[in-house]
């Protein structure tokens, strides 16, 4: 667990479904890994500290930032 409450096998799953599916919506990630609301919503948080995804926009999309070839950052 991260000092901000992100257990990093739970960041792992998330951030691979992510770069797997090419986008980030909160709900499906919530879904596909059994997660509460905030869960999901800090995991997504932190791929954006991170700059793997991109600050929501004016509708709630966001996309995927410099990934390389191998799906990495």
């Amino acid at each position: 667990m991260t000092d901000i409450g992100i257990d990093s096998e739970q960041y792992r799953k998330a951030r691979e479904l992510i770069l797997e599916l090419g986008a980030a919506p909160q709900s499906w990630l919530q879904r596909q890994l059994r997660l509460t609301r905030e869960e999901a919503a800090r995991l997504i948080e932190h791929m954006q500290h991170e700059g793997l995804v991109s600050p929501p926009d004016a509708v709630g999309r966001r996309k995927i930032l410099g990934v390389d070839e191998e799906g990495e950052r």
